[in-house]
C-alpha cells in the first residue's frame, strides 16, 4: 500500500491544477481555455482519487475486511472481467468502467462498511457528479458548439461538488481509523 505520504504526493499536483485553472479563471485573460482546463483537471483529479480509493480498498485491512467482499467486488477492485478461451483456458480481462460508474461502485463500497459515506444517488450530489462528466463528455466529443462552452454557474456548481468530494475523501480515515489524536 502506498504511504499516505506518497499518496499526497501523488494526488497534490492534480489539486494544485484545478486551483490554477481557477485562478486563471478569476484573472479573466482567455477565459475560456482555464474554463476547459478545469473541467479537464477537475475530472482527472476525481478519477485519480478513484484509483488511489481502488488500491487502498484493495489492500485487506486496510480500510475493510476482505472477508467480507463477494467476488464480484474484487473483481470490481481488480478491474477485471473473465473470460474463457476455445481451449477452456480462463483469462482475466481488463473491464472498461466509466468514471461515473466507478465511484458509484466505491461510495457503496465504502458506504456498506461506513453507512456515514454512503451517498443518496438520487440527491443533488450526485446530480452534480452527473452534470461534470456530462460537461466533460461533451467537450471531449463536441456534438455543437455550446458544447464548447462552460457556463460560470457550473463552475461554481463543480465548486460544490469539488468542496463536497474533498470533505468526503478526507472522512473516510476518520470513520475507518477514527479521529486524529491530538499531539501532545
Amino acid at each position: 500500500m502506498m504511504p499516505i505520504v506518497d499518496l499526497l504526493d501523488y494526488y497534490g499536483p492534480l489539486h494544485d491544477d484545478v486551483e490554477r485553472c481557477l485562478v486563471g479563471i478569476e484573472i479573466g485573460e482567455d477565459t475560456e481555455y482555464w474554463k476547459r482546463s478545469y473541467l479537464r483537471c477537475l475530472c482527472t483529479f476525481v478519477e485519480a482519487r478513484v484509483y488511489l480509493l481502488k488500491l487502498e480498498l484493495k489492500t485487506n485491512d486496510h480500510l475493510i475486511d476482505h472477508s467480507e467482499l463477494s467476488p464480484q467486488v474484487l473483481a470490481f477492485l481488480d478491474g477485471n472481467e473473465w473470460s474463457v478461451g476455445n481451449n477452456g483456458e480462463i483469462k482475466a480481462r481488463m473491464k472498461i468502467v466509466s468514471p461515473v460508474d466507478e465511484l458509484k461502485a466505491v461510495i457503496k463500497i465504502l458506504g456498506s462498511f461506513y453507512p456515514k459515506l454512503l451517498w443518496d444517488f438520487g440527491s443533488q450530489r450526485w446530480s452534480r457528479v452527473k452534470k461534470l462528466y456530462k460537461s466533460r463528455n461533451g467537450l471531449v466529443h463536441p456534438k455543437k458548439p455550446d458544447d464548447l462552452s462552460i457556463a460560470d454557474k457550473e463552475i461554481e456548481d463543480f465548486e460544490l461538488f469539488r468542496k463536497d468530494f474533498n470533505t468526503w475523501s478526507a472522512s473516510i480515515y476518520c470513520e475507518a481509523w477514527g479521529e486524529p489524536e491530538s499531539g501532545s
